[in-house]
């Protein structure tokens, strides 16, 4: 089986740009995959704190490659809430960055870059994760009285 086939077999997957130096060396490839896998997504997790210019840059170029939907612009993986408050922070600075210059080269309009803003920053994410479907298994949990804590 060649590396396509298992990737197209396979449930979807999130590929994260965010560990700098092998994130930004591996982009070209991230760009390829994502678009010609249709259960491949691109998740920058914090690497817009770990080099904000060419996650800039990054996004601009997926941006004309890959569908918006499959681009997540932010997230993280840390347990302290003042941390995930400074990466979204840092991530809308770099993601208003990106898109100001799409406007300003004259492909985006201002409201094409504010629509694309709320998909990037939130409403990918709620999809590709299955928030709505993954809080609703949790209240029908709970309305049958399962307990979601191991015994």
């Amino acid at each position: 089986m060649t590396t396509g086939a298992a990737i197209e077999r396979s449930p979807p997957r999130f590929f994260v740009r965010g560990d700098g130096r092998d994130g930004k060396r591996y982009s070209d490839e991230l760009v390829a995959i994502a678009k010609h896998f249709r259960n491949v997504y691109v998740h920058l997790c914090w690497a817009w704190s770990i080099d904000p210019f060419s996650s800039g840059e990054f996004v601009r170029g997926l941006l004309h490659a890959v569908p918006a939907n499959k681009l997540f612009a932010f997230g993280g993986d840390t347990y302290w809430p003042q941390f995930a408050v400074a990466y979204a922070l840092q991530a809308r600075n770099g993601l208003t960055k990106a898109l100001q210059a799409e406007i300003d080269d004259g492909f985006l309009s201002e409201r094409q870059a504010i629509g694309l803003a709320s998909l990037l920053m939130q409403k990918n994410q709620a999809a590709g994760f299955d928030l709505a479907g993954t809080r609703a298994a949790i209240r029908d949990a709970a309305g049958r009285g399962c307990s979601l804590a191991r015994s």
